[in-house]
């Protein structure tokens, strides 16, 4: 699989790498029709999709806000989905990164299950501000050099502006990581 070209509007304005060097760009297509208005919203879900609506709307101050989804947790800006194939995990994803993106923030969408096959470069410069999306982490499940670079995309994304939704078939205790640091971040 080649990887054409990205040019900086492609993911909205503010998308330019910061440092190009050590990002390979991508051309992300979301072209799927993927959006907010098609995801079916169930009592089961509806929480979880206003919580990625919010986290694809804007960072929250302060990282955590004293606002009360309807369960009484607090809304967060960090988020993993798990379920399973099928269940509408990266429907949310680009639905989030296309909202992110419409509304000019910067958006990175890193889809593992094509990745894992291609080097780490291509993680390598995301998660410096706006939304990042890992869909299909489990993917890299066993590949210590992605896990690697996975764990080190999560932890620049703590310390920076940066809001994340990672999807996954199951979680992070039942899946084959073998980094345990990187399942205790997505636990």
């Amino acid at each position: 699989m080649t990887r054409p070209a990205v040019r900086p509007d492609d993911l909205g304005p503010g998308s330019t790498p910061s440092n190009a060097a050590a990002q390979i760009p991508l051309r992300l297509a979301l072209s799927r029709g993927r959006r907010f208005d098609n995801f079916e919203v169930t009592p089961d879900n509806a929480e979880l999709v206003d919580t990625v609506r919010r986290i694809a709307a804007g960072p929250l101050p302060g990282r955590l806000s004293t606002e009360r989804a309807p369960s009484g947790r607090a809304w967060t800006d960090r988020v993993l989905i798990v379920g399973d194939a099928g269940a509408g995990k990266s429907h949310l994803l680009e639905a989030a990164s296309a909202a992110a993106a419409a509304g000019g923030d910067r958006v990175a969408f890193a889809p593992m299950r094509d990745w894992v096959s291609q080097g780490v470069d291509a993680v390598r410069g995301l998660g410096r501000g706006g939304l990042v999306c890992i869909d299909d982490i489990d993917a890299a499940a066993g590949d210590r050099v992605w896990e690697e670079a996975l764990m080190a995309l999560v932890d620049v994304s703590v310390s920076r502006p940066t809001r994340l939704l990672v999807s996954a078939r199951a979680m992070p205790s039942a899946t084959a990581f073998a980094l345990a640091d990187l399942r205790s971040r997505m636990s």
